[in-house]
């Protein structure tokens, strides 16, 4: 039984009449995620798992899921990966048939997204064993939003020669809630769950054609998590019942923690930071960063930024690790030589970027948090390092990690 959810997705991308039967129709096959929802959608007679081009191998899990998912292909026995059949109408007047009649292509594949208010589909094309085309379809008014985001900062970045860093190029935006980017997975890659040298030459770079001097309490992003942090703290802000407490208990704390950066006057390095900086996000070769998914990006924020969140991100979602864990593992960070070598020539105070990293990812995930319905084991997690982190910040004044001397 194909739940609602799924049913509104298919009409929106497929066609609002998708599901009625039809000599026209086209047969479908789906793989589903845990919970019983379609993951990804793709034509039966499809030839290779094309859509794994939309799936991460950075854990171990995932390694074993997708092995097994080409060897069911590789041994002509997809059934063994399928979850099931459908047969769909494509509308001609559909957001699918529109795209594919632009397109020169032998297949395509559909990933219906991540469950959550800033959910997009994502449909891949592919000519002669390649994909070349994605096309993000935002399927809420959030996701309309990151995706005009992403297509701005694609413009900007488009403009700027990198050497160590390779970004997706913007095919075509015409359409305010759907954008198309080329394909930039390498044939040679890793999806690294250590931070090496090559992310940090690529923040390098990135930091020195991008940076520029702001004050801490002039910052945009500064205020948009006292806007979110206002929402948390508001009686009618929080609908979902089982985190009300804790976001009552972490909004509190970080209204304190916010005050000592409100009230500072001081000069900050703040350059475009890219936001969702994680293992599941880029490519790693060599020489290169290939970095993808620049929705959450912003155009001024503190460095340090996205080295911070690779580190949570990559600890608490993929090896579970504890906030005393993530510590330890900045602490080794910041004895990096290239590290320092980034706070000495931008004058940065770790202490305060990392103040400001809480502050704000903790108000934006918490506020889109409370009014989710359905919330992943994943996002307790969170939470609980987040708490453990905020507090040790607040017992410490601000003073977790032992500054470098700049």
């Amino acid at each position: 039984m194909i739940s609602k959810a799924d049913q509104h997705i298919i009409k929106f991308i497929i066609g609002k009449d998708a599901l009625e039967a039809t000599d026209s129709n086209t047969r479908f096959s789906y793989i589903s995620n845990p919970d019983g929802s379609i993951r990804w959608l793709f034509p039966k007679d499809l030839k290779m798992p094309m859509f794994l081009n939309f799936y991460s191998i950075s854990s171990f899990r995932s390694k074993i899921i997708y092995y097994v998912i080409k060897l069911s292909y590789l041994l002509k026995n997809p059934k063994f990966v399928k979850t099931g059949d459908l047969d769909l109408n494509i509308k001609k007047q559909s957001i699918l048939n529109k795209i594919l009649e632009q397109y020169d292509y032998d297949g395509f594949s559909i990933f219906t997204g991540t469950v959550g208010e800033n959910r997009k589909a994502i449909i891949e094309l592919h000519k002669d064993k390649k994909t070349f085309i994605f096309i993000k379809v935002a399927l809420t008014e959030s996701a309309k939003v990151l995706v005009e985001n992403e297509v701005k900062k694609l413009q900007f970045l488009d403009l700027i020669h990198f050497k160590k860093l390779t970004v997706p190029k913007l095919l075509n935006s015409s359409q305010k809630n759907i954008v198309e980017i080329n394909n930039i997975k390498p044939n040679n890659f890793k999806q690294k769950l250590e931070i090496g040298d090559v992310h940090i030459d690529a923040l390098t770079e990135l930091y020195s054609k991008t940076s520029k001097i702001e004050k801490w309490n002039n910052l945009n992003v500064l205020q948009i998590s006292q806007d979110n942090i206002k929402f948390l703290l508001d009686e009618n802000g929080i609908f979902n019942e089982l985190i009300i407490k804790q976001s009552k208990d972490l909004s509190e704390k970080l209204a304190l923690l916010s005050k000592g950066i409100l009230d500072t006057k001081e000069d900050v390095a703040v350059s475009l930071s890219h936001g969702d900086f994680t293992p599941w996000n880029m490519f790693v070769t060599k020489e290169k960063l290939l970095l993808f998914d620049w929705e959450l990006s912003e155009s001024k924020m503190p460095l340090m930024f996205d080295l911070i969140h690779f580190v949570f991100q990559t600890d608490v979602l993929i090896n579970k690790r504890d906030y005393q864990d993530i510590k330890a593992a900045l602490k080794v960070l910041l004895q990096e030589s290239k590290v320092q070598l980034i706070m000495r020539e931008f004058n940065v105070s770790f202490n305060k970027s990392y103040t400001f990293y809480l502050i704000y990812i903790v108000s934006y995930y918490l506020k889109k948090y409370a009014v989710q319905q359905n919330l992943h084991e994943q996002v307790f997690w969170l939470i609980k390092v987040w708490d453990e982190a905020i507090s040790d910040l607040l017992n410490k004044e601000g003073e977790v990690f032992e500054e470098i001397e700049i």
